[in-house]
């Protein structure tokens, strides 16, 4: 019965720091070129994770950027949508900046925004929470099915995204682990280099379009909405986050600098 309120009735300060969160939280486009027309074909949610001056780094999920097929910069573009004061939208072209295929993140870049620059979000590992600890993820969950012959044309997705309270319902673990045989475990060392996809579970149901959005905390952002079922939703942690921006940034794994010391570097 506690478990069901939590969810229903979240931590208020773990909710209050979702809804100030909300406005660093964008939607993103993937247009593509079709027989010679651009389609909006997806879209989902990520979050800015860093900003300087009027440019800033947004993560999201790979399969946000480019669906199953690898991102061609010929003919995909990425637009990115922010949330303005004024009761309207700001659309920016975004720059694909890496992404991995193995734990489904992205980097966006986004330069030249013309109005107020919103905070970045900051991460905590996940793994430093309890099983039943509240959270809220945030998300577009009304994006399925886009396909729009010009990403110009009028849109009806919602303004603002929408805030979901869950439960942590497993410890943070590594995809297929459970699944390792001994000869695995003996290969293990030789593997190092690419690292591990990290997952966190919530016991919460979740729609398309959240994909991207960030997991939060009373203390930041423990992961990026992943997968969705119909009552657990997968996230990537923190701790996958932190492993993809050394991939990206070129420094070795065993690099001891936080997640956020690593982000500060970026632009």
């Amino acid at each position: 019965m506690v478990n069901v309120m939590m969810k229903t009735n979240p931590d208020p300060v773990v909710l209050a720091k979702a809804m100030k969160a909300r406005k660093s939280v964008v939607q993103i486009y993937h247009v593509k070129k079709i027989d010679g027309k651009k389609c909006t074909t997806s879209s989902g949610t990520g979050f800015i994770i860093k900003t300087r001056d009027a440019d800033c780094v947004v993560v999201t999920n790979r399969h946000v950027t480019a669906g199953k097929e690898p991102f061609d910069e010929a003919n995909d573009k990425l637009f990115v949508r922010f949330i303005r004061g004024s009761g309207g939208v700001e659309d920016r072209p975004g720059l694909l900046r890496f992404y991995d295929f193995f734990v489904d993140l992205a980097f966006i870049e986004v330069q030249g925004l013309r109005g107020k620059m919103p905070p970045a979000l900051r991460f905590t590992m996940a793994s430093e929470l309890q099983i039943g600890t509240s959270v809220v993820a945030i998300g577009y969950c009304n994006t399925s099915g886009v396909t729009r012959p010009d990403p110009d044309m009028p849109e009806v997705y919602a303004r603002i995204p929408s805030v979901c309270p869950a439960l942590i319902a497993g410890p943070v673990w590594r995809k297929g682990e459970d699944d390792k045989d001994e000869e695995e475990e003996d290969d293990e060392e030789e593997d190092e280099d690419e690292g591990h996809e990290q997952w966190l579970h919530l016991d919460s149901p979740s729609r398309d379009g959240c994909s991207g959005g960030p997991v939060m905390c009373a203390r930041g952002v423990i992961g990026v909405v992943a997968q969705a079922a119909l009552q657990i939703t997968a996230s990537v942690s923190t701790e996958s986050v932190h492993e993809v921006l050394k991939r990206w940034l070129g420094i070795p794994l065993e690099d001891d600098r936080s997640v956020q010391a690593i982000i500060d570097t970026l632009l």
